[in-house]
């Protein structure tokens, strides 16, 4: 009796435990087909660890669930092992799963394993031999890496922070970052994740500062990318199909995206007249747009019927208020894979994807467009440090290519983070060395100088007499000074490869220099005064460059240098507590014995303002014209010459148009001249944007008052303010 009691025991439990088994694989599954990954995930775990089962066929939910999350350790995991309990049952697309994950995870010659396993058993993808190829080249991916500088934004949340664009002296970008105040249930099944928001962030603050993006533009679920064109007066937009305040799910029960456009009321500072893409539809998505700055062209990724891949990319164009039914963007851009997160500049489109060969997840292209902003070239990677062995997406940059933002989740797989880049020149490296002993020089004053434009770059060997200079164009002449010293050598740097960094040995002796056989010298006599009270000055730093050969000469302690007749100097002068300054002199021809010259420098005055003439916007915009950016360049000068020297940038207009509209135009200029600066290398925290508006007139043309013209002229002003 005792003996079948246990038999009985034993087969109520495991009857018991097989029901829960089953009860565990059920709800997976319900949670695999409602796309609630990350919840499958868990579920499938427990049924692995719960067992016994049809291991093989729970392990693939389990790696397709990691993989629809984007998550390249998981995926490899689970299908390395379900490979070991039958690799025969495999079906052939998990083998390129898995070269995808360990190309993702850098394990580059297993990834070439797997992918040739693939292209042996389905010939008709591609896709292997792209990817075949693209780690054959390597290398490539890595060439221009010097010349960037990528920073993690402290923007972001714990959530996802992705898709910025560039909006109004700042960025939007999409976050699920909770928002505390909604009473909807804000979870995501997909990742369990909050719903995507649109948030607002002025330049690189932190987390904190970030404002929410509220309005006619958020419902009570998923708002996504977007893209804003006509000056930031209108925006296209990602959304969840809606039907009142409720997802509308198709027949699949897939909440599908659309499309929406909206107009911004400047007066009510509020988005209204939202409206639907014309070629929306219920049965599939279309998101992710981009649109050229007239708003006739659009592009966006859909998964819509008849595509080559799992998404891609189409284009319409507007005509006569219409838009045209949309078409692929063509065989060169969409794959098999996923084609992504389009953005446009000018006619320069940018993309991500995962089916062209690369780091790994997706990577981020650039292709130009023809007039038609059709494809007639290859897509080029923009490489490292832009892509990674992860997700990489959602770029944006820049006119002239030297700063922009864009996504990745290469910290952590879980999550997709906003980082900013900066592409600067190439760079020389070097080290300053005393010649008698081949030991390091800190504290030497290297200087670099482009032969062509006349621009000078300065740096200080430090402690180990290294340095480092940025550099470009196709001529440079580098050279380095000490008091007590002498430079024995100097570079000429001609980069024939500009990707590539350069290092130079610039040796210094205290020696005497030997004495050259007598011929007439010809001086030029420097007097360095303060331009207020006439007392002579000591610059810290002071040289002259010969514009016909570019020769320089440091001052080392003089106040005289060597010239020759009919030659023009330039002479530059840098004190501390004075404002920097550059003159140009001209040697007689014939000479005499000395020519006399006096440098006048004007004390650096906190709170004097300078007024900077022929700054020029089109009509009623921010937008600065092409004729500003000669005094912009001078502007940009004046802060490379005095790197100490904080700035506030004012515009000001006149008093037509309403005071409020015209305090707002002027704090967008502000920003648009600031941003130039920022772009032409000039530190964020040394500027401050401020607009005025009509609140400081320099003359009697307030409102009511009738003037003339150029009256009104002389209010419109850009201004700098020096803050320290």
């Amino acid at each position: 009796m005792r003996l079948l009691l246990l038999l009985l025991t034993a087969i109520i439990f495991q009857t018991s435990h097989a029901q829960v088994l089953i009860r565990t694989e059920r709800a997976a599954d319900r949670a695999f087909e409602q796309y609630a990954y990350a919840k499958a995930a868990r579920l499938y775990k427990v049924a692995l660890v719960e067992g016994p089962s049809d291991s093989l066929s729970v392990m693939m939910r389990v790696a397709d669930s990691h993989r629809y999350l984007n998550q390249p350790d998981s995926v490899e995991k689970y299908l390395q092992i379900a490979h070991k309990i039958s690799a025969d049952t495999l079906a052939p697309q998990y083998y390129y799963y898995l070269a995808e994950a360990l190309v993702s995870n850098q394990k580059y010659d297993s990834a070439r394993l797997w992918y040739a396993r693939y292209d042996s058993l389905l010939k008709e993808d591609n896709r292997p031999a792209v990817k075949l190829e693209a780690l054959e080249n390597l290398e490539d991916f890595y060439a221009d890496s010097v010349r960037y500088e990528v920073s993690r934004l402290p923007i972001n949340s714990p959530g996802l922070d992705f898709s910025p664009m560039f909006y109004r002296g700042g960025i939007v970008f999409v976050s699920s970052r909770p928002l505390g105040s909604q009473w909807l249930k804000n979870d995501f099944n997909w990742d369990e994740s909050s719903f995507l928001d649109l948030f607002y962030a002025p330049n690189d603050v932190d987390q904190d500062q970030v404002e929410y993006l509220g309005g006619a533009l958020k419902s009570q679920f998923h708002e996504g990318p977007l893209d804003f064109y006509d000056n930031d007066r209108q925006v296209v937009f990602t959304r969840n199909n809606l039907e009142g305040n409720k997802v509308k799910r198709d027949k699949q029960g897939v909440a599908r995206l659309k499309l929406y456009f909206a107009s911004y009321n400047e007066t009510e500072e509020s988005w209204e007249n939202i409206n639907p893409f014309e070629h929306n539809s219920d049965s599939y998505s279309m998101g992710h747009p981009a649109i050229s700055e007239s708003g006739d062209v659009l592009i966006f990724t859909s998964d819509m019927p008849g595509g080559k891949g799992e998404t891609d990319l189409y284009i319409s164009y507007k005509r006569n208020n219409s838009w045209s039914e949309p078409i692929p963007l063509g065989d060169r851009i969409n794959t098999l894979g996923r084609e992504m997160f389009p953005t446009l500049k000018n006619r320069r489109l940018y993309f991500a994807s995962d089916g062209l060969g690369g780091l790994g997840g997706l990577d981020i292209y650039a292709v130009d467009l023809d007039e038609n902003y059709q494809v007639v070239e290859r897509p080029r990677n923009l490489g490292y440090p832009v892509n990674s062995g992860r997700d990489d997406f959602g770029f944006v940059v820049t006119d002239d290519f030297k700063m922009g933002y864009f996504t990745s989740a290469r910290y952590d797989e879980t999550k997709d983070d906003v980082f900013k880049f900066y592409y600067g020149e190439p760079k020389v490296y070097g080290y300053v060395l005393n010649e008698a002993n081949d030991e390091p020089l800190p504290g030497a004053d290297v200087f670099l100088l482009d032969t062509l434009t006349n621009t000078e770059i300065y740096r200080r060997s430090n402690m180990d007499g290294a340095f480092e200079i940025p550099a470009s164009g196709p001529r440079w002449h580098i050279t380095a000074s000490k008091f007590g010293f002498r430079a024995l050598n100097s570079d000429v740097f001609d980069p024939i490869d500009d990707t590539v960094a350069n290092e130079v040995v610039i040796y210094l002796t205290d020696r005497p220099e030997e004495p050259e056989p007598a011929k007439p010298i010809y001086k030029l006599l420097v007097t360095t005064i303060d331009a207020g009270e006439g007392d002579t000055l000591k610059p810290n730093v002071q040289y002259i460059l010969s514009l016909e050969s570019s020769d320089v000469q440091y001052a080392e302690g003089r106040t005289e240098y060597e010239v020759d007749p009919g030659q023009e100097y330039e002479i530059f002068t840098a004190k501390d507590g004075y404002l920097s300054h550059r003159d140009t002199v001209k040697i007689a021809d014939p000479a005499s014995e000395s020519t006399l010259f006096t440098v006048s420098l004007k004390k650096v005055v906190v709170g004097e303002s300078i007024r900077l003439e022929n700054i020029y916007y089109d009509l009623n915009s921010a937008d600065l014209r092409k004729e500003s950016e000669k005094e912009l360049d001078k502007l940009v000068q004046f802060m490379e010459d005095n790197p100490k020297i904080r700035i506030e940038l004012s515009s000001h207009t006149d008093s037509r148009g309403s005071a409020a509209y015209n305090l707002q135009l002027s704090q967008r200029r502000a920003e648009s001249a600031t941003n130039y600066l920022l772009q032409h290398g000039i530190a964020t925290d040394r500027i401050v944007p401020k607009g005025y508006g009509e609140t400081k007139l320099v003359n009697r043309c307030a409102d009511g008052v009738s003037c003339s013209k150029t009256e009104h002229q002389q209010n419109r002003r850009t201004e700098i303010t020096i803050l320290e």
